[in-house]
């Protein structure tokens, strides 16, 4: 192989969209799909699963889908994938990655989303291809936010977990890589803030189980969060187990002590009281009804008692 030719080819990836172990498995909306999150992939409108020849192929695909804003230069996206060749040769290798993945988008998706000429890549995602990078931005939206059906699916199928383009390193390109890490890290907070907008969605809706469920989740992502945990101790208040929720608190506290050697924050203090005093009011009206209760019990056995004296 020539000092100037392509060297990054990968085997394609087969592995189909999974179920998460312990949640119901609910089936995703039957179009073509590309998958930038986790391991990347290329999903036929059947769930059939396929990949690209060249790593680099992925590369280009997440930065024409994330940034190019329609098109790109095709100058611009040899520099950045090619930077130690001179621009011949990158703009060579560019072509040959280009062909690539535009011959595998249209076989796996059906449609044209590359369009290619002398100068430029233009990149158009029709309507009936799904991109997870794009509907994760949706699904974070405060005027989507209040139907949670389609997010919760995704978040179901595991279609939303994994970091971008996973598993796909390319060392030698610098202001590539530092590009991946900034929207890597973007996209982790935002799936965060979709599975607050599905757990919050829930709870609206009565389906608490399901609600602490994606509480706990948040947690376990990252115990030290407060404002997880204090997602959590508000969901199982609402949904009346404050044993439990007061034991979030208490574990929280713990590691918080133990680890980084710093106390709660106040407004997680605050809720811990708060649920505390909500407990205790609760324990007191379930003894006033219980009196109560026994009270009407007494008063309607003392007719018959008077009654047998009189006899």
């Amino acid at each position: 192989m020539g000092q100037h030719e392509v060297a990054d080819r990968m085997e394609p990836v087969r592995d189909p969209v999974r179920d998460v172990p312990g949640r119901p498995a609910r089936a995703l909306h039957a179009r073509p799909c590309i998958r930038l999150l986790g391991r990347p992939r290329l999903l036929d409108a059947d769930g059939r699963a396929s990949g690209l020849q060249y790593r680099k192929g992925w590369a280009l695909l997440a930065w024409l889908s994330l940034e190019s804003r329609g098109a790109c230069r095709r100058t611009r996206l040899a520099a950045l994938l090619w930077p130690r060749l001179p621009e011949s040769a990158a703009l060579t290798n560019l072509r040959q990655v280009l062909a690539d993945l535009n011959r595998s988008l249209l076989h796996a998706l059906g449609t044209e989303v590359l369009h290619c000429d002398r100068t430029q890549v233009h990149w158009r995602l029709p309507a009936a291809v799904a991109l997870d990078v794009a509907q994760l931005h949706r699904s974070i939206d405060p005027a989507l936010s209040r139907d949670c059906g389609s997010t919760l699916c995704m978040l179901d199928a595991g279609a939303l977990e994994g970091e971008l383009l996973e598993g796909i390193e390319l060392d030698e390109c610098e202001e590539f890589g530092q590009w991946l890490a900034v929207v890597r890290e973007s996209l982790a907070r935002n799936r965060v803030r979709a599975i607050e907008a599905v757990r919050d969605c829930l709870v609206r809706e009565g389906r608490m189980a399901e609600a602490i469920g994606w509480a706990r989740s948040l947690v376990a992502m990252d115990g030290w969060d407060e404002s997880r945990c204090r997602g959590l101790m508000r969901v199982l208040a609402l949904a009346g187990e404050h044993g439990q929720a007061l034991d979030a608190y208490h574990r929280l506290e713990r590691a918080l002590r133990h680890e980084l050697g710093v106390e709660p924050e106040p407004e997680s203090r605050a809720m811990y009281m708060g649920i505390l005093a909500s407990r205790r009011a609760c324990e007191l009206a379930l003894a006033d009804q219980m009196l109560a209760g026994q009270d009407r019990r007494d008063s309607g056995d003392l007719p018959s008692r008077r009654g047998r004296f009189r006899a």
